[in-house]
Parts: C-alpha cells; structure tokens; sequence
C-alpha cells in the first residue's frame, strides 16, 4: 500500500466508538489470555499465540494507515481484502517502492516446512450492517496454520471496526479509442516522443475528473508486416545521430544536444528487428519473440494482406497462449511464464484499415486518432508479390507466379472463369549468368518448384498426369539461337518423354497427415533469358526491356482487348509479357470436389468438397513459387523464417500470390485491390487496367507519366494511359487510393476519427520519412550523420525527403546496382552473403555497409539515381519525389462535393470562440475551457480551389462523398469557416457514413501539447454523443448505464444457496447526465438489443469467473459462448440468479461484475461492480 495523504476528516461517531471500544476489549481479552499462558503452554499454545499475536499486528498495521492520514480513498483499505484466499505474507506494510514484502521478512516472520509456507492470513473487508453507514467498515483478520499433511486450519479470527471511506465502483462506460502511432513514421506539428505521454496523461486526467468513464486504448504503433524479414535497420539510442552511421538502412533515433527534441524516431517504442548503437532488438527468442518481425517502410512493403493476415494470426495466437499461461500461474500459485516482448494483441495498421472494410462489425463506431498532426500515416502497400531468389545456388535468378487476374469468376455463378498463373523467370543481369534453370548440361535436379495449396489438380489415369480441365502450357526458345515457340503449346509430364533440354514439369499431390493439401509441381528447364531470335524475344533495347531487365509481368498488348496475346513468340520490337509458363486451373474442379480444408485432422484427406456447397463458396487459392534444388535437404520448405529452429532457411527464397475465385469484386480485399506504389508496368493484372468492370484503372496513376523526352512508353502498354508525373508534383505513391483506404474503413464503420489539429493531410508518410522544419523546431530539418547519404565518414549535416527529395540506395562506383523497393529489391546478390549473413553476435545483418565504393552503398535522391545508371526504362524520366501532399491533401482526403465546392483548409488566422457543443465540453467534463483559442488553419466544406489531379477521373468523379458540417465546436471569425468541428462524412454508393472531428488550432506552442491532447479526446467524446441525434440518419447508438441495483456490499447475505443478482439499464451517460445538452429526457434506444455478462472474482478481482458455470472470465471481452451471456429479458429492472452452494463458496468477500454490450457490436460497453460478502 503507498502511503496518501488523507482528505477524510470526519471523526468516529458515537456509535463507531462504542462498537469500536466493544470489540477492541474483546480482543485484548482474548489476545491477553493466551499471551499470559503462552510461556507454560505446549507447543500448540505457543502457536495459538504467535497467530493471534500476528492478527493483532496486522489489525494494528490496517488502523495506523487510517490513523496516519495514509488511507486517501476507498480503494486503499478495500484493497487489503483477501477474498478467500489464503496469503503466506504475515503484514500489510510494504517495501519503500510499494512492492510487497516477502513472507520471510521480519516483519511476517513466516518459515516454510518442506517447501511450503507455514502461516498464512486471510483479511476480509467489508461494511458494518448493522449501521449501514458506508464510512464504516469491518475489519476480520484471520490466521491459518499448515498442518503436517498440507491442510490449512485456522489458529486465531480478530475483527476491529474500521472508520474509512467505503469502497467505490462507479457506474462505467468503457470507450475504445484507437490511437496512431506509428513507429516507422514520423509527425509533423508533433514529436512523436512527447506526443505518446501526453496523451497518455490527457487521458489519465479525463478518467480522474470524470469518475465511471473509462478509456480503453488500442495502440497501433506498427504499419505493418515487411516483406523481407530479414530486413534490419539501424537507429540510435544512447549515442546521438551526428555519430558515424555505418548501416544505410537508417532511423535517426536520439538528436544531437540541443535540439528541439530529444528523440526524431523513438527506438524504445519500436518492436520489429531493429539494430540498435550496435545491438540487435526483438530479435528471434524461442520463449519471449518466438515470431519476430521486420519493419514494413519505405523500402520494405507490407506483406500482402493474406499472408500479414495469417502471421498476424500467428503471434496473436502466441500471446494467447502465454497470457492463458501466466493466469494459471496466478490461479496456482506458481511462478509465472515470462511475457512475451510483445504482448500487443493490436492489428498492423493496414490489417485495422482492411478489417474496418471487409469486416466493419468488429470496428463499428470505433474512436480513431491520428496522432501524427499534420501527416497521414498509411502502410506501404502493394498488391503483387515479389520474386524468390536464391543467390547462393542461383546467383541473380528470380521466379515469381502472378494470376493473369485478381478475381476469376467462380464456377457455376454468372461470368465464371478458369483461373490462368502466369510464371516468370529471369535475371538481374541478362547478360550473365545461366540461361535456364537447370543450367545448360546441368542434371534434372534442379527446377521452379510451386505449390497450388488446398486442391488437387493430378489425375495419374491421364498421359500428362492432370486433372481433364487443367493444364500447363510452355513458351520454350531463345537459347542457343534456338527459336521460339509461337505461342504458348501443352508441355510436356515427364512420363511424356520429354526430348533433352525441352521444358517439362513433373506434378504430384501431397497428403501429409494433420497439415495441409496441396499439388505440387516441378518446372524444368525454364530459360531465364529472353534473347532476341528472328525477332522473336526481347530486343536489347530500352524500349523492348524493362529497366534493362527481361522481365515484362504485365500486359504488354496494344489493342483495345488485353489477353497477354503479345508474348515472346511474337514478332517485333517493344515489350512483351515475357511468361514462360502458363498453369490453367479449370472450373470443372469444383464439381469434382478437388478442394480440401485447410484444416485438417490428423490423418490422410479423406474429405473433399465443392466449395459451392459451403456457407462461403468464394475461394482465395494461394500459390506459392521458390527455386528448388532437389540435392537440398530444405530444397522444398525455404521461405521459412526462424521455424523450427533459430536458423533461418532461405527465407529470401519463397514467393506466394493470390486469385480470388469469386462471385462479386468486393469479395476481394479492398487493400489488394489496387497496386499503390511502383511502376505500372510491373502490375500483372488484367482486371486493374482501364475499362476493366472489377479493379478499373487499379495500377498507380503517379510513378511516372511515362511519357517523357519524346518517348511514349504508355503507348506499348494497353490500359494504362491515366500515369503522371507523381501526384501533386510530389508523391509516387498512390496518394488517392490510400486516401480512400481511409476513408472507405472511416465510412463503412461509421466511425468518429480525428488528426490532432492544423492542416489535414498536409503529408503523407508510407515510412522511414525524415524531415521537419521551423515550426517543428528543425529550422534545417533533421541532424544526422551523412555517411549514409554518400558524404564522407565523419561528415555531418540535414537530411529532409519530406519536403525534399527522397532517396533510393544505391551502390559506390559506376555501373552501379540501385534497389526497387516495388520489385522487393534491397540488396544486389552480390552482397547477399553480408546482407544475410550473421553479424559477431550471430543475428541476420539485414543491412548493407556504408559507403561511395564498389561493395559499399549510399542514398541517392531517386531522380539522380535513376538517370545515372545504366537500368533506364523507355519514356520514364522519374522526377524527384518527396511527401508533401500540400493544400490537395485534404481535397483528396474528403473527395466530396464538385470542382467549385468541396473540403477546403484555409490559411487564416483569427480568435474562434466556443459555440454550441463546444461550450458543454467544460461542463461535461471537468476540463477548464480557454475562453477563446487562436485558430490559424480553418476549414469549410464547399469552397473552390485545390483540386488534386485525380479530381475528374473515375472512381473519384463518379463516386464523390457528401461532407456536411454537422456540430460547430469553435467559430472563426471569417464568414463561412469553422475553427473546430464535427464533419459527417457519407458514401452514398456504400449507404454509411463517417465522422471526422476537424480541428484547425494549429499554433501548439502557442497553447500547448497538453491542450490539444486533452482537447482532442474531448471533442471526440463529444462528437460520440452528438452523434446520437435521433435525427441523424447515420446515428451512432449510444450506450446505456447499467447500474447494480442488489446485493450491494451493505446486503445481507447469510448462508445463501442463490443470489439473485438485479440491475438496470438506463439511456443516460456514467454518470446518470443526459448524453448531452439537448438529449430529451424521453430518450431512449431499443432495450432489446442488449446483452449481458455477469461475472464474479472470489479473490476481489485478481481472477474472475462466469457465474452460471465457474468458467474462467476475461473482463471487458464479449464471451463467444452463448450460454454465459444474458439477453435483455424486456422493459424495466433485469434479475438472473446465481447459484452459490456452501462447498464452492465459502464465507467472504466477493466481487460481481455486470457487463452490458449491444448485440453485433464488438467496441464500447457499460459495466459496475459491486462487493458482497457471504456470511456462512
């Protein structure tokens, strides 16, 4: 117990000292008694006089804390209770940092006796009844000694009447808040580093000042899963950031003395594999980080959402596991397993904004904050997947398979289709290296190696060993001046007899027992060049190549029906699809159930199926490519990444893509539904082009206009002509689909979100940006080593690809190898054995070496990176980027309205005074208001002006939103601006809407960090219950007070053998106020739609259980089993009964919990606890 100061000082009544005298007498007596005949007494006496003596010292101990002003509130005595359990530490004093002292300290004085705890106590703290005065409270101490077979008996009961304040649980309604802040992306207005406490603080004052309204947070912190998880960057703790940094893959962590910030990026709040002044974190750990993870960012993209998805699942999975653990330990008694480095249960940010759209009940009305101020933080997204590689055994080999399309129409629906994998094979540097996999003279043993998960396409009573509707299909030529297949022909099962050198494949299906089904198949002599032959073939040319690679995965084709018809074994100069094979999967496998579940029992598939006679019928088939060399032990499970064991294998070698056979576009994830960064021409698929019904125009509109210097590269490319150069003059990533990410998961979950304040969407942030300027404190952005920036060892200087340029790496010397981040490009083979390799202390290196030499790498702004080097594509000239979205940013954001009237911030300042909504804020919530603030950045929502370049086009002309200002917090003094206020946000098309809480206070030093926390939160609240408005047409619900109405902790409770436990459910806010200033009396939701989960602690909330079958209870989580929640029985007062016999409930102290939900609703509850003690 900490000692507090005492705010209570009110005496003892009359009555409470006649009781108090009564009982204390008795107890001297008693105590008095034994202690005269201890010194003559055997043993047993002598222990009856240690025990009482230890009751009497623990019964002390409990009235000096009242004497001593150190009890403040209720809490503080209430705590001491024991329940019934019984506790070896013989005192309630504690050590100087409020840690409980050990059994074995002088002032328990406990011995143990073969492993056990002697003595042990059981404090019982509860009102005086017969008063009913809840400032009283009754005090029982008792003594239990062990006996020689291990049963606890009790040795001495004292019982002293206690004047303290009683305990309080208030009625509470629980509110979750999802707070952005990502680690791998900085703010903007804002440091990262003070902005996380002070929000942690505002929140912590909202809850004292407002006593039954409880926040509970939900911390995204990452942006998601990368890629290549062996990716580790480096950043700086204790050294600061001018110190030689000799890692390219960089995170200026700690700024030099003197800055306006201790931290740019805070290493304490990252959690992915980081290198840290020379030590690695959260690296591999079999018992605390059995699922490490890399940093998603700039240069490492998210994982796709599938696989994101099940790794996610994975380390969810993981803590479950180990929390369970851990309150088993607890319930037992035993040590506890270690926690987990991260035991976060919370989503990546881009699987949050995915599970907002496709599955919005779980997120409906969710509270968001984005606490990166004036920068949007988004994930780095891409919806194709990189190559496997396998520099050891195939220097600069890539294989990758791609679907000709994201979504094939499922058979036996309208539009059905056959789903078509196209497979690639090619290399880094054409001109060197083998020609095909197995290599020229090479034996049979090495190959392309995929997998096809979930269904089996062989049917060995066929000659080419698959199923009658499927098929493989070869384009051979091309080596050795041979000529080139015209076009795609069936190749050859190697029970076919194959002719030396020809492209065949071998097939087989796998039936492991308790794992998943799958087919497998085994491509050979696939050539990895693409050499021009009679004109077949890629010309060397820049036109013809791609970045001077061989490797064209999109539709090459120029006329208006794309098919991938122009492929290698046509005639010509230009580009072509370069696949080698094509693997058909015809419909006619569902009728034949060739499907299996992914899980399995622990036995051979017995059990396949048509997917069309499941309550899901879409399926997600999942292919997965790697390049096998069958004289390697591991050759068919690379990819894996610290599993089974603590060494990885080849985790670099292992590619996985998808083809969603389904009946509807948006039964494909909508985070997979556009590309979002690189160049279009490396989109693989057809539904993402111009025109198409599904995905149109899906590729990215901005890496480049691909017409420049006379050159028309769009020209080749058929269903890509809407490319420009970056967005907004600016940015090459996509910044309108990852707005509409946004805004779709705001809308679809008719959600409250909120920026902090000033100018919305001024920057956008994918990772590792590194910039800030004046306002923030960095006049000349950010300090740091410029080692990493090609600059010498010891140089220092600033670094800004925020407003200015941003970098690729590249490496020292002429011919240089530069990186693509959208190819999954981090490192050149030639340094995969350093960039994969271990460091001094055994952990995967993840980065490259810093420097201007040959072997030595540097950033580059991209603009000089690319027209320097030898890897140039035809019409692409790759201005420089940066992540300044500017004043478009939140035209685009919002989408709504017409060219002359729609979201606008405005650039003007002016005092905005408190109107409306904005002055019950103060009054609501016990938070002094200023009287007026200084509102600098404005905004309307039907100005002129700003409009982004994506503006006319389709979707965003055809499916605009509709913005209204629904709630005015703060005024401005120009007419038709708003200071602060509430924006609904409505997708007609989608029929839902969103809600915004738009704040242009943008001066923080002007009025503090501490302000606008606090004040964002509370306008959020407000907006919540606002949102009620019953003439809202997308209102948000609101949530009853539940209240307990018996038993209560003054009930009476006298050897029960039930309890009926009886409670309300009222339309009011916590504390019984009306939801807010114009909420009628009248109001009230359906009553119906309530559930309820009553629960109860026998040890005063340390572990709680179901009362109807003792099953163990998880607080402030809607159980999925049915039989333990309680449908509203109807108008008025609800009564549930709870049986409660002797044998399982002894005398003492309880604690019930009642949990209030709304039915498919998994966000924000009511709860109130009330403690009862059973007298038996």
């Amino acid at each position: 117990m900490h000692a507090r100061a005492s705010t209570n000082e009110s005496g003892f009544s009359l009555a409470e000292l006649m009781i108090g005298i009564v009982v204390f007498i008795v107890s001297v007596v008693v105590l008095g008694s034994h202690i005269t005949s201890s010194y003559t007494s055997v043993q047993s006496q002598r222990d009856t006089v240690f025990a009482y003596t230890k009751a009497q010292a623990i019964l002390s101990e409990v009235h000096s804390f009242v004497d001593s002003g150190a009890v403040e509130a209720a809490v503080d005595l209430d705590v001491l209770d024991d329940g019934i359990q019984l506790d070896p530490v013989l005192t309630v004093s504690t050590a100087a940092d409020g840690s409980e002292l050990a059994a074995d300290h002088p002032l328990s004085g406990n011995v143990q006796r073969d492993g056990d705890w002697v003595w042990s106590r059981q404090i019982s703290v509860r009102p005086f009844a017969a008063l009913n005065n809840r400032n009283v409270r009754y005090v029982t101490i008792r003594i239990f000694k062990k006996d020689a077979n291990g049963i606890d008996h009790e040795a001495a009961s004292l019982s002293s009447v206690v004047n303290s304040v009683a305990s309080s649980y208030p009625t509470t309604q629980v509110f979750d808040v999802y707070l952005l802040a990502i680690d791998s992306i900085p703010g903007w207005w804002v440091h990262m580093e003070s902005i996380i406490p002070f929000v942690e603080s505002a929140i912590t004052d909202l809850e004292n000042r407002n006593p039954g309204l409880s926040v509970r947070t939900h911390w995204i912190t990452k942006s998601g899963y990368g890629r290549d998880q062996a990716y580790r960057p480096f950043t700086n703790e204790t050294n600061d950031s001018y110190t030689q940094c000799d890692n390219v893959y960089y995170y200026p962590g700690k700024m030099p003395s003197g800055s306006a910030s201790s931290y740019y990026y805070v290493p304490d709040l990252m959690r992915a594999r980081m290198l840290v002044d020379g030590v690695e974190r959260h690296g591999y750990d079999a018992t605390t980080n059995p699922y490490p993870y890399a940093m998603a960012d700039f240069y490492n993209h998210c994982m796709r959402y599938p696989q994101a998805k099940e790794f996610h699942d994975l380390r969810l999975g993981e803590v479950a596991a180990r929390k369970a653990a851990i309150l088993a330990a607890e319930v037992a008694g035993t040590t506890p397993p270690a926690e987990l480095e991260d035991m976060s249960e919370e989503p990546t940010l881009q699987i949050l904004l995915e599970e907002m759209i496709s599955n919005p009940d779980d997120y409906r009305h969710a509270l968001l904050v984005n606490l990166h101020g004036e920068l949007l933080p988004t994930p780095p997204l891409r919806n194709y997947s990189d190559a496997a590689k396998s520099p050891s055994r195939f220097p600069g080999v890539r294989v990758v398979t791609h679907p000709e399309q994201l979504r094939a129409g499922r058979p036996g629906t309208a539009g059905e289709e056959d789903v078509r994998l196209r497979v690639y094979a090619y290399k880094t540097d054409p001109s060197s290296g083998v020609e095909r996999v197995p290599a020229v003279g090479a034996g049979l043993d090495s190959g392309i190696y995929i997998e096809v998960m979930d269904v089996n396409l062989t049917d060995f009573t066929q000659a080419n060993g698959l199923h009658p509707d499927c098929k493989i299909l070869k384009l051979d030529g091309g080596i050795s001046g041979a000529a080139y297949d015209t076009d795609f022909v069936q190749a050859k099962y190697v029970g076919e007899a194959p002719a030396a050198g020809e492209m065949h494949y071998y097939v087989w299906f796998n039936n492991p027992y308790g794992k998943r089904k799958y087919t497998s198949i085994f491509l050979v002599n696939t050539p990895t060049i693409c050499t021009e032959v009679g004109g077949q073939g890629i010309r060397n040319n820049e036109q013809s190549r791609l970045y001077d690679l061989e490797y064209i995965p999109s539709c090459a084709d120029t006329d208006a029906t794309p098919d991938f018809s122009n492929n290698l074994g046509d005639v010509g100069n230009g580009p072509k699809n370069t696949a080698r094979w094509v693997i058909e999967i015809g419909k006619d496998i569902w009728a034949d159930q060739r499907f299996y579940m992914e899980v399995e029992p622990a036995a051979p598939a017995t059990v396949n199926y048509d997917p069309n006679d499941t309550a899901e019928p879409d399926h997600a088939l999942v292919v997965r490519t790697r390049l096998a060399d069958l004289t390697s032990v591991n050759w068919s499970t690379t990819g894996k990444w610290f599993t089974p064991s603590t060494t990885p294998v080849e985790p670099e070698n292992f590619s996985e893509t998808y083809c969603w056979w389904a009946d509807s576009p948006d039964d494909v994830p909508f985070t997979e539904r556009s590309q979002f960064q690189g160049d279009p021409r490396h989109n693989p698929y057809l539904d993402t082009l111009d025109g198409d019904p599904d995905f149109p125009s899906g590729y990215n509109w901005f890496f480049d206009s691909l017409t420049n210097d006379s050159e028309n590269s769009r020209n080749d490319y058929y269903g890509i002509a809407r490319t420009w150069n970056r967005w907004n003059s600016a940015l090459r990533q996509d910044a309108p689909r990852l707005f509409e990410l946004f805004r779709k998961a705001i809308s679809s979950t008719r959600s409250i979100y909120t920026t902090l304040t000033g100018y919305s969407y001024y920057y956008m942030g994918v990772g590792n940006e590194i910039g800030y300027d004046g306002a923030n404190g960095y006049p000349s952005s950010i300090p740091t080593s410029r080692k990493p920036w090609g600059s010498g060892t010891s140089s220092t200087g600033y670094v800004n690809n925020i407003t200015g340029s941003r970098c690729y790496v590249r490496e020292g010397g002429s011919n240089y190898w530069w990186g693509m981040p959208w190819l999954g490009e981090l490192c050149p083979d030639s340094q995969y054995s350093y960039f994969y390799g271990t460091d001094t202390d055994g952990n995967v290196r993840g980065n490259l070496m810093t420097g201007t030499s040959s072997g030595e790498f540097y950033r580059y702004t991209d603009y000089d990176c690319y027209r320097n080097s030898n890897n140039s594509a035809y019409g692409t000239r790759m201005y420089a980027s940066q992540h300044c979205t500017s004043t478009r940013g939140c035209v685009s954001f919002f989408n709504n309205g017409t060219s002359s009237a729609h979201f606008n911030h405005h650039f003007s300042g002016g005092s905005g005074y408190p109107v409306g909504p904005g002055l019950e804020i103060a009054d609501n919530y016990g938070f002094p208001m200023p009287s007026s603030v200084e509102v600098s950045r404005p905004f309307s929502v039907n100005t002129g002006g700003n409009g982004p370049t994506e503006y006319g086009y389709a979707p965003y002309s055809t499916s605009r939103f509709n913005a209204q200002i629904v709630r005015t917090f703060f005024n401005h003094p120009s007419s038709g601006y708003t200071g602060s206020g509430l924006v609904e946000l409505e997708d007609p098309i989608g029929g839902d809407a969103g809600y915004i809480v738009v704040n242009g206070i943008a001066q923080t030093t002007t009025i503090g960090t501490s302000f606008i926390a606090k004040y964002c939160l509370l306008s959020m609240y407000q907006s919540f219950f606002e949102t009620g408005d019953t003439g809202m047409t997308y209102r948000i619900k609101q949530p009853a007070r539940v209240e307990i109405l018996s038993p209560t902790e003054i009930s009476e409770i006298n050897n029960p053998t039930s309890i009926d436990i009886q409670f309300s459910a009222e339309w009011t806010r916590w504390d019984g106020q009306p939801y807010t200033g114009s909420t009628s009396g009248s109001f009230a939701e359906a009553e119906g739609e309530l559930e309820y989960v009553i629960m109860y602690s026998p040890d005063i909330g340390t572990t709680w259980r179901y009362i109807q079958n003792d099953a163990v209870a998880v607080p402030g989580t809607k159980p999925t089993d049915a039989s333990v929640i309680v449908a509203d029985a109807g108008a008025g007062d609800e009564t549930v009964n709870w049986s409660v016999p002797a044998g399982s409930f002894p005398e003492g102290s309880y604690l019930i919990r009642v949990e209030c939900y709304r039915q498919n609703q998994a966000l924000h509850y009511s709860q109130h606890q009330s403690k009862i003690y059973i007298e038996r």
